[in-house]
């Protein structure tokens, strides 16, 4: 779990496979940083994988997983919803 100044937030581990750049399949073990939204079990992600292929981490500036654009696409979507309900 990571500590913010004003609170606990859990964080997760994930195992992932991929394909490294020498095309073999690799299992590594990856860390949730508080940039990104936790993902479901089974989905695709997108990662940035070290050229050797030992490293890999989320890539936190995809929108697909940045915790401030998954947040702004469901503001939209509320939004949207709201709009449509007042109609």
């Amino acid at each position: 779990m990571s500590r913010t100044r004003h609170s606990v937030i859990p964080m997760h581990n994930y195992v992932v496979e991929f394909r490294t750049p020498a095309g073999e399949t690799a299992r590594l073990e990856v860390e949730q940083t508080i940039l990104t939204v936790r993902v479901a079990v089974g989905a695709e992600v997108p990662l940035l994988v070290r050229p050797d292929g030992k490293k890999a981490v989320f890539d936190a500036k995809d929108p697909s997983i940045n915790v401030h654009a998954v947040a702004r696409g469901n503001d939209a979507q509320d939004q949207e919803r709201f709009r449509r309900l007042l109609e």
